[in-house]
Parts: structure tokens; C-alpha cells; sequence
């Protein structure tokens, strides 16, 4: 029960027992234990996991634990919203099957058995095709993740690099593409400098006036 002391609200563990004497008098125990901190503290607690859950669920990446089967044992919104469902849905079906994504199934299944194995954390880049046809990238690191058991399962979190991924492949077939025309160019431009310096050699083999050859010199 609670218990307002001089504007103080406290919480109290109230216990009463009726205790009856040998000359059969009736008489009534009572007894109260201040938990006040113990129930603010409880209230704490509940409030940070609901915050935790909050950040959990807000954050844009995708956050998910698996166990050493393969089985999603918790995913976040963004997870969800990814693959047009639902925690709970994913929980029960996975993601693999999900008709219409392209998943790279077995580059999963061998970064997870790494993990596993070797107990080191993996960062990898993976794509993802979506019903429509869009392809998405995701930055994916994978650790163990422990359980009070001391099981091991595997927290993957995963980050859209999409944007950042198409512009590089842009850049880089910029860059191809340039290097392609300045090779296209030096060639088309060696064939007549060529010819142009064969003539002027033959010319500077014919007798000339000092004038004729100062520009000779010159075009050389």
C-alpha cells in the first residue's frame, strides 16, 4: 500500500496476522516494511527497458539475433518494414522464403557458421532484390552474442549503403569511361603526329635556308 508522509509518497509491505491466547483473547499483528526504494526502483528498471525497446525499434538499420540454427529469435521494425511484415511473422516464417525478395542465402549461411566458428566479428557488404526489382545494399556486421546460458547466437546489424554504393559505381564507370576516351584519343591523335613528323624529318634531310630551318626545329 502507500503511505503520504509530509508530501512524501511511500510505499509500503503491509502484513497482518490474527494471534489468538491460550485464555482464547483475540489480537490483531500487524507490520509494515518501507520498499519504497525497491518499487522506485522497479519502476526504473520497467522504464528503461521500455526505452531501450523504444531505440530498438526507431533506429533506421536493421537489428536482428539468430540463433546457431538459423532461427530469428528477435528482429526490429526496420527488419520488418525491409520485408513488408510484421516481428512476429518474421519470427515464425524467417525472410529467406519471402516471396518476390533475392536473397543471397548461402553468403548468410556461411558468414553465420564463420561467426560461429571462429567467434570473431564479420563485416561484409550483401544486396538485396526487392519484389519490384530495386536493389538494395547493406552494410552487415555479425558478432556472438553470449546468453546468460552462455549459448551462443549471433547479433547482425545491418546498415542501407544503397545511395553511397550507387554513387561509387557511378564514379567508377565515370572514371573507366574517361580512361577509355584518353586512350581512344591517343591513339586517334599518334596516327597523323606521326605522319607529321616522318614529313618533317624528310624535309630537314633536304637542303634548306637557315630561315626554313629554324622552323623545321620549331614543328619538332
Amino acid at each position: 500500500n502507500e503511505l503520504q508522509i509530509g508530501g512524501s509518497r511511500r510505499h509500503l509491505l503491509t502484513g497482518k496476522k490474527l494471534v489468538t491466547t491460550a485464555d482464547k483473547k483475540a489480537f490483531l499483528i500487524g507490520f509494515s516494511i518501507d520498499i519504497t526504494q525497491n518499487v522506485l526502483a522497479g519502476k526504473t528498471i520497467v522504464e528503461q527497458k521500455k526505452f531501450y525497446a523504444q531505440i530498438f525499434n526507431t533506429v533506421p538499420n536493421s537489428i536482428y539475433i539468430k540463433d546457431q540454427q538459423g532461427n530469428y529469435l528477435l528482429v526490429n521494425e526496420a527488419v520488418a518494414k525491409l520485408f513488408d511484415s510484421t516481428p512476429n511473422q518474421i519470427l515464425i516464417e524467417g525472410i529467406e522464403n519471402r516471396d518476390g525478395y533475392q536473397i543471397d542465402g548461402q553468403l548468410n549461411n556461411e558468414t553465420d557458421a564463420k561467426v560461429l566458428e571462429t567467434g570473431d566479428t564479420i563485416e561484409y557488404e550483401e544486396a538485396l532484390v526487392l519484389p519490384g526489382g530495386e536493389k538494395k545494399w547493406f552494410l552487415t556486421t555479425k558478432k556472438p552474442l553470449p546468453d546468460e546460458n552462455g549459448n551462443i547466437r549471433i547479433l547482425g546489424i545491418s546498415i542501407d549503403i544503397t545511395d553511397r554504393k550507387n554513387h561509387s559505381d557511378e564514379l567508377l564507370k565515370a572514371k573507366q569511361a574517361k580512361e577509355q576516351f584518353l586512350a581512344n584519343m591517343s591513339h586517334e591523335i599518334r596516327t597523323p603526329i606521326n605522319g607529321i613528323v616522318g614529313m618533317v624529318n624528310l624535309l630537314d634531310e633536304i637542303p634548306t635556308t637557315g630561315e626554313q630551318k629554324k622552323y623545321l626545329s620549331a614543328i619538332k
